[in-house]
């Protein structure tokens, strides 16, 4: 993905364009080194007769000394009496994963964590020892239930998440990265192919920091498809979703923003769903 370094300089630019909303015309005098962008967190919500489910992502530069340079996504989920709390911490210019943490607390409490290193993939699971509420601790202090090591997959190494997708799958990002991305779930590995799906227009509703929503106005919605397909022999049943989405994905963008106004898919028990931006806080310069 990183052949020559006049393409990877060019990624940099328009990752942070994208990301700060930015359309392709500023996007070709863009600073080469990636900045964040305006916003500093989006809200994402799916409603149905049975449940609310939401998913809060907060993005920033991660501020360890050994993850100097990557930024960090957080993403914290809700759905009904289960939340979940995964973070990436990601290569800015290619979205190549250093590592990521998921914790997750339905009927019982656990945490995983997958470390890219060079020559595997070390993958640690963690159990509470009292998993009865305030007594579970925290969760880095758990026991390791479980610890294994995985092979990437042939001649892949940069591997993501689907989460991360809802940024990397964009119109300006797929102009000069290609369609293809290597996706890992859990076990699994996945190659999501990313293509245009025409457009449309729509009355987009959501709150900008706190104020109230603003009156729904028409947008003009750039649509992309994703398709995820095996890449080998699963190691466990499959498993590949977005945001809870699996089939086919349509993930809708503002033309002018870039900002991601809704996700499209099937969803277990509901079947055909679509997931809407709720809410976006802009970014706070340092003063």
């Amino acid at each position: 993905m990183r052949q020559l370094l006049t393409r990877l300089v060019t990624r940099i630019s328009v990752l942070s364009c994208l990301l700060a909303g930015t359309g392709p015309a500023q996007a070709q005098i863009a600073p080469a080194v990636p900045s964040l962008p305006a916003w500093e967190s989006l809200q994402l919500e799916q409603e149905s007769v049975w449940l609310t489910a939401s998913s809060q992502l907060q993005l920033d530069n991660c501020e360890a000394p050994q993850v100097a340079g990557l930024w960090c996504l957080k993403i914290s989920s809700r759905a009904g009496s289960s939340r979940e709390v995964l973070t990436l911490r990601f290569d800015p210019a290619s979205g190549a994963l250093h590592s990521r943490t998921r914790f997750s607390q339905g009927k019982q409490q656990r945490q995983k964590h997958w470390q890219y290193e060079e020559q595997y993939i070390l993958r640690e699971r963690r159990n509470p020892a009292d998993d009865s509420g305030e007594n579970a601790g925290k969760p880095a202090d758990w026991p390791v239930s479980s610890r294994r090591q995985l092979s990437y997959p042939s001649g892949e190494h940069a591997i993501t998440d689907s989460q991360l997708l809802l940024l990397l799958a964009s119109p300006s990002w797929q102009a000069y990265t290609g369609g293809d991305f290597i996706i890992q779930t859990d076990l699994n590995f996945y190659r999501v192919t990313r293509r245009p799906a025409g457009s449309e227009t729509l009355a987009a509703n959501y709150r900008i920091g706190d104020a109230r929503p603003a009156a729904a106005s028409e947008r003009r919605v750039m649509l992309i498809e994703l398709q995820a397909q095996a890449l080998g022999e699963l190691q466990d049943k499959a498993d590949f979703s977005m945001f809870g989405l699996s089939g086919r994905i349509i993930i809708g963008y503002d033309s002018d923003t870039g900002l991601p106004l809704f996700l499209r898919g099937e969803a277990p028990l509901l079947g055909a769903v679509e997931i809407k931006l709720r809410a976006m806080s802009p970014r706070v310069s340092p003063s």
